[in-house]
């Protein structure tokens, strides 16, 4: 029993002590530290030299190999000879990423990395590209030389450069380098999304500090419109600006109801004035003011003589007589029911009282002075009321993308620390400043 709790101890201290507890800006330092126990554990640099050394072993002889195949190809016939040099040229395209310079004990393994991934692609392509050739049946052209044999001489040798690729590669993945570079790539994302926080975060704070100055200016301005409101003359102003805003909200209402109603109705009033009919009542004049201002033409139409004109022009559509279509004569007819139903008769009522209530109101408030004072400060107070409305949608907004940013980075941490979990057998807490 003793032995077993032992165990169990041993085991539970480990597991804490393979607990870290890390801020973001510490973990590409901590993966480096791990990358290089792999590396030492695995002798990695050792075996990146070597392969380095092989590899430009390989090079020396293929180049060589290739300018006596080169000298050869002068025997061949045109076609196969075209063929059989891209091959070689694509080869010699392919050495040319072999070129090194002495490196150190310590660069070996990054600069060995670096070149597996330079000529990952590009070594497959060019065997690929050599076994769909004429080259890859028919070397057996050059002779009878030392590359006799049942293989492509060219595609041996580039072969066992893959071979020395896949190997060296297998033993970086054994060193535990392939997986810190999948967590380096984890890391990187959660800075990118930290810096994005971070960069929300001040445009708040930036549009939070303007928002609390607007604010400020408003409450500025409604104090002064308080003191206003105590003194004796804005009694008076408020009836004239109530009664100034009622009129001329209603007269616009008005407008636009005959304006609306006109916009429809115009086009067929002004064909309409071109008939004998219209000319013959003397109302083209009428209708073609009614086509173009029916606001005066209504103000001036004292007898309605609009109405007769809209009867006649719905007997003819009605009856199929004009030059409309159905459908349009679907939304006219309507029209022109309503306008004689009293519609154009109350829209033409309030018109002239309106206008005329509006010609009796005075032009400007007798203080003059304090009118503007109020008027001034209304604005004012408006456009900060406006500014403070757009900031705060604007501070909404900007929060609600630092929130997706957050989850982001949160559902990366997760993945980070899941990653860790199961390839260095680690406990990893990241901690965000």
């Amino acid at each position: 029993m003793k032995l077993l709790r032992k165990v169990m101890d041993f085991f539970l201290r480990k597991r804490q002590d393979e607990r870290v507890s890390l801020p973001l800006a510490a973990l590409p330092e901590w993966l480096e530290k791990e990358q290089q126990k792999g590396i030492l554990g695995t002798n990695l640099e050792k075996e990146a030299q070597q392969y380095i050394q092989a590899i430009k072993s390989k090079r020396r002889l293929l180049e060589c190999k290739l300018e006596k195949w080169e000298k050869q190809l002068h025997s061949l016939t045109a076609e196969p000879q075209e063929e059989i040099y891209a091959c070689f040229t694509e080869t010699r395209e392919l050495l040319e990423k072999f070129a090194f310079q002495e490196e150190t004990q310590e660069e070996m393994v990054p600069f060995a990395l670096l070149f597996n991934a330079s000529i990952r692609e590009k070594i497959d392509a060019c065997i690929q590209n050599i076994e769909q050739s004429f080259f890859a049946e028919h070397w057996s052209l050059f002779g009878e030389g030392e590359e006799k044999g049942i293989v492509n001489p060219l595609l041996k040798e580039l072969i066992e450069i893959q071979e020395l690729r896949d190997q060296f590669e297998q033993k970086v993945i054994v060193s535990g380098v392939r997986k810190i570079e999948a967590l380096r790539s984890r890391v990187s994302r959660l800075q990118q999304f930290t810096q994005m926080i971070q960069q929300l975060d001040e445009k708040i704070q930036n549009k939070q500090e303007q928002l609390d100055a607007v604010i400020l200016k408003k409450e500025e301005k409604e104090k002064l419109l308080h003191e206003l409101r105590e003194d004796p003359h804005y009694c008076s102003y408020q009836d004239y600006a109530a009664n100034m805003q009622e009129t001329t909200a209603a007269l616009s209402e008005t407008r636009d109801a005959i304006i609306f109603l006109f916009g429809k109705l115009g086009s067929a009033l002004q064909d309409y004035s071109h008939s004998p009919a219209a000319v013959e009542s003397e109302l083209k004049e009428l209708l073609l003011l009614y086509a173009q201002n029916p606001l005066q033409a209504l103000a001036q139409d004292e007898g309605l003589h609009l109405l007769h004109v809209l009867e006649h022009l719905k007997a003819l559509m009605l009856s199929g007589q004009s030059t409309y279509s159905l459908a349009a004569a679907n939304v006219l007819v309507p029209l022109i029911e309503k306008a004689q139903q009293g519609y154009l008769q109350e829209l033409q009522r309030q018109l002239v009282a309106l206008q005329q209530e509006a010609k009796q109101l005075p032009q400007e408030f007798p203080d003059k002075g304090f009118m503007m004072k109020i008027q001034e400060i209304e604005y004012r107070r408006d456009h900060f009321l406006r500014k403070i409305e757009l900031l705060q949608e604007a501070i909404d907004h900007d929060g609600e993308e630092r929130d997706k940013y957050h989850q982001m980075r949160a559902n990366e941490g997760v993945i980070f620390q899941n990653i860790m979990r199961v390839s260095l057998n680690k406990e990893v807490t990241i901690t965000f400043t």
